[in-house]
Formats: C-alpha cells, structure tokens, sequence
C-alpha cells in the first residue's frame, strides 16, 4: 500500500482500512510505504511493516541520493517477493 501520508482523512483511512482487510480477512502480508507522517502511522504499523518516504515531502523535489535510496528499497521489496501495489 503507498499513501500520501498518515493523516486521519478520508483516503489514508480507506488505505488503513484496505491494509487491515487484506492482513486480517485474506491472510496477506502487506507493507506500507508512507510518503508522510501523521496520526494514523502507529495504526499502520501495526498491520504491518512501514516504509518511509516522507522525507524530503512529496512535495518537494527529492535529491539523486534519496531517489537512488529509495530505489534501492523498492527492488528489495521486489527481490523478496513483492508484485503489486495499490497507490492511494
């Protein structure tokens, strides 16, 4: 799951909501990447493992470091196993 940010609003809670169905109804094992802090991390990340993005914002240009770094930790989600994401 990718979400904006942890706010208690409307999409970060239908993405929290996705993320309880999917680990707790259909057995999946689902990461978050968070692309911003807020309330609703904590609850997050006790469905399951959280990534941070959040720094720089999404708002803000990120420098060739952070996108080499972040990158890197998407082809290590993709070497153990991960295929899809749902982008909210």
């Amino acid at each position: 799951m990718v979400s904006h940010d942890a706010g208690r609003f409307g999409a970060q809670l239908l993405a929290l909501h996705m993320v309880r169905a999917l680990r707790e109804a259909l057995g999946f094992e689902v990461t978050t990447i968070l692309l911003g802090d807020g309330p609703l991390r904590s609850e997050f990340e006790a469905l399951g493992p959280v990534i941070d993005f959040g720094q720089p914002s999404w708002r803000e240009k990120a420098s060739p470091e952070v996108l080499q770094r972040r990158k890197a930790t998407l082809h290590r989600l993709a070497a153990d196993g991960y295929r899809h994401a749902i982008c909210n």
